[in-house]
C-alpha cells in the first residue's frame, strides 16, 4: 500500500497500480518505460511521496507518479556504486537512510541527504560481518538493530552503527538455531514480536532475554505442529493478532497463543496456492499476498474459523507369508497378529470424500517420527522385528488439516527360536553346558595334581629310600664293600680270597664282622643289601 494506492510489482510485468475494488491494474501517470517490464522484487515509498524500486536491473528512484529521478545500478569501474545482481530488499529506518539489500553483493546503506553509498558484505576472515552476500530480507527492531536474512547463510542481527553482526545458522549444535538456513521473510507483529520465516524450517520466533536485549533461542513452527509446510514464504498479521503465512501449497493461519491452525488450498477453494517469497503487505482493510498467478486480498479481521480435520481410517490389513495369503478388511480389528518374516500390507483413507489426491504419512509408535508417504495410502511393511506395534496413519483433507487415525496394534509373532521360551531353553543349555565344562576341566585339574602329588611322592619315597640305603654301607670300610659286592655277584669265599689276594680266612671274617655289623644273618641278605645299596642290579 503506497499513499493511498496499491502498488504491486511483478516480475516481467513491472510496476503497476492495484483497484482492489474493481479488481483491476493499471499503470502509473508517468511511469518510465523501463518499469513496465521490470522485475520488480520489492517497493517502499518515503514520507515524502519517493517511490524506491528494487529490481532485476538495479535501484529505481521515482517520483509519486512514477516519473524517474534516478537509476542506481552497478558500475564495476565506480567503488562507490551500488552491488550487481537483483536488488531483493529494501527498508527506510529513518528520513535520510535507505538499507538496499541485494542478491549476491550483500547490503548497501544509502544515505538520502547526498545519495552516498556504503557497502558491507560478507569477509571470511571476520565472524562479525555478515554471514552471506545473497541479502532475502530485511528487518528494523525499536533497539537500533537491523535484522538481515541471506538466502544460503542464516540470519544475522546488526548494530545499525557499527554494523557488527551476530550470526544464526542453521547448525544444529549451535546454542540458538534456525530449521534452515534460507530466509525467506522477518516480520515484526503488533507487540514488538519478531517472526522469522524459511524455506523449509518453518516459521520461528525470537526468544528474548528479560530486557530484550539477547537472543536466547527459536521457538519453531513447522508442519508437525500442523503448517501446510515447512517452505514458509512470507508472514502478515491479521487484526485479532494472528498470523498469516503463505507457502507454496496454500496460506496457513496461526493463532501462537493458542496454537491454533487452520490452512486453505486450492482444492477447498483457494483462488491460488503457490505463493512468491516475501511477496507480502497490508494496510488498514487488507492483506496482500503475492502468488504465481496474482495477487490474492484477504480482508483484515477474517473471523478465525476452525475446522476439525477429516477422519482417517485404517481400510485394510493384508498379510501375505509363506502359507496362504490372509486379510481384514472393511472391518479391521484392533489388534492383527501376523508371523515373522511375512510381509504385511495396510491400507488407509482420508474421509473427506473428496475426488482428490490425499497426503499421508504413517509411524508404527507414537514416539517416533511420521515418514511421508506422499500420495500413497498404503504401507508396506517388511521384516518387522518380533514384537507390539501401533501403527497410526495421517492424512491431510482437502482443507489442508491433518487427521489421524486410531492406532492399529500389529503383533509380530516371533519364530520358535526368536520365542521367549526357547530363549530361556538355550539359556539353561547355555549355563548347563558351562557348568559341566567347568566341572569337567576342574576334576581334570584335581585328578592332575592328584597324579602330580602321588608321582611327587613316588620321587620323594624314592630318593629317600636310595638315601637311606647308601647310608647302611656308610660305616664299612673299602674292603668290607668290596667283599660285600662279589658275595653279592656270587662268587666264593675262595674265589673272593683269590680275586682279592687274600687267604680265605680273611675273608670269612669280613663277611662275619658284615653280618654283624648289619644285623644280618645269611647270605642271601648281604645280597639284597647290596642291591639296596646299589652295589649290584637286581638283573645281576
Amino acid at each position: 500500500p503506497v499513499s493511498g494506492a496499491v502498488l504491486a510489482g511483478s516480475f516481467g510485468g513491472g510496476l503497476q497500480v492495484i483497484d482492489v475494488d474493481a479488481g483491476s491494474a493499471g499503470d502509473l501517470p508517468s511511469i518510465d518505460p523501463a518499469l513496465k517490464t521490470a522485475g520488480v522484487l520489492d517497493i517502499v515509498r518515503h514520507d515524502d511521496g519517493t517511490l524506491f524500486v528494487g529490481t532485476d536491473e538495479g535501484l529505481y528512484e521515482l517520483a509519486a507518479d512514477g516519473s524517474l529521478r534516478e537509476h542506481y545500478e552497478h558500475d564495476p569501474n565506480d567503488e562507490l556504486s551500488i552491488g550487481e545482481g537483483y536488488i531483493t530488499s529494501l527498508l527506510l529506518t529513518d528520513d535520510s537512510t535507505l538499507w538496499v539489500g541485494a542478491g549476491g553483493s550483500g547490503l548497501f546503506r544509502l544515505n538520502l541527504p547526498d545519495r552516498m553509498i556504503t557497502g558491507y558484505g560478507h569477509a571470511s576472515d571476520d565472524p562479525a560481518s555478515l554471514s552471506g552476500n545473497y541479502v532475502t530480507s530485511l528487518l528494523a527492531d525499536g533497539r537500533d538493530r537491523l535484522w538481515v536474512g541471506t538466502r544460503s547463510n542464516g540470519l544475522n542481527v546488526c548494530e545499525r552503527r557499527t554494523m557488527r553482526c551476530r550470526r544464526f545458522s542453521s547448525d544444529p549444535d549451535a546454542e540458538v538455531s534456525l530449521g534452515h538456513f534460507h530466509v525467506t521473510a522477518l516480520f515484526r507483529d503488533s507487540r514488538e514480536r519478531l517472526w522469522v520465516a524459511t524455506d523449509g524450517g518453518g516459521l520461528h520466533q525470537v526468544m528474548f532475554d528479560g530486557g530484550g536485549d539477547a537472543v536466547t533461542g527459536l521457538r519453531r513452527w513447522t508442519e508437525k505442529d500442523g503448517l501446510l509446510s515447512d517452505s514458509v514464504m512470507a508472514v502478515q498479521e491479521d487484526s485479532n493478532g494472528s498470523l498469516w503465512l503463505s507457502s507454496r501449497h496454500g496460506l496457513t493461519r496461526l493463532d501462537p497463543d493458542q496454537a491454533r491452525v487452520v490452512n486453505y488450498v486450492e482444492a477447498g477453494g483457494l483462488p491460488v496456492d503457490h505463493f512468491n517469497v516475501g511477496a507480502a503487505d497490508h494496510d488498514a482493510d487488507f492483506l496482500y499476498f503475492g502468488s504465481v498467478r496474482g495477487l490474492l486480498v484477504i480482508p483484515r479481521g477474517t473471523p478465525f474459523v476452525s475446522r476439525a480435520p477429516s477422519p482417517v481410517r485404517i481400510t485394510d490389513v493384508e498379510t501375505i507369508g509363506a502359507g496362504q495369503p490372509h486379510a481384514a478388511t472393511g472391518w479391521v480389528p484392533d489388534t492383527y497378529r501376523s508371523n515373522y518374516g511375512d510381509m504385511l500390507a495396510v491400507g488407509f483413507a482420508t474421509l473427506d470424500y473428496a475426488e482428490v489426491p490425499h497426503e499421508y504419512r504413517f509411524r508404527l509408535n507414537d514416539d517416533e517420527d511420521w515418514s511421508a508417504l506422499g500420495g500413497r495410502n498404503e504401507v508396506t511393511l517388511l521384516k518387522l522385528s518380533p514384537g507390539t506395534y501401533r501403527l497410526t496413519a495421517r492424512g491431510r483433507d482437502i482443507f489442508g488439516n491433518w487427521g489421524i487415525s486410531e492406532p492399529l496394534t500389529i503383533e509380530i509373532v516371533p519364530p520358535f527360536w526368536r520365542s521367549t521360551a526357547f530363549r530361556l531353553l538355550v539359556l539353561t543349555l547355555l549355563v548347563i553346558a558351562a557348568f559341566a565344562a567347568h566341572w569337567l576341566r576342574t576334576r581334570r585339574l584335581q585328578l592332575r595334581a592328584l597324579e602330580i602329588e602321588r608321582l611327587s611322592a613316588q620321587r620323594e619315597a624314592a630318593l629317600e629310600k636310595a638315601l637311606g640305603d647308601k647310608s647302611e654301607l656308610a660305616g664299612l670300610t673299602p674292603r668290607q664293600k668290596e667283599v660285600l659286592q662279589l658275595i653279592a655277584e656270587g662268587y666264593s669265599t675262595r674265589e673272593i680270597a683269590e680275586r682279592l689276594d687274600v687267604s680265605i680266612k680273611t675273608v670269612e671274617t669280613h663277611r662275619a664282622n658284615l653280618m654283624e655289623r648289619m644285623d644280618i644273618r645269611d647270605v642271601p641278605g648281604l645280597v639284597r643289601l647290596a642291591i639296596r645299596a646299589g652295589l649290584v642290579s637286581p638283573n645281576d
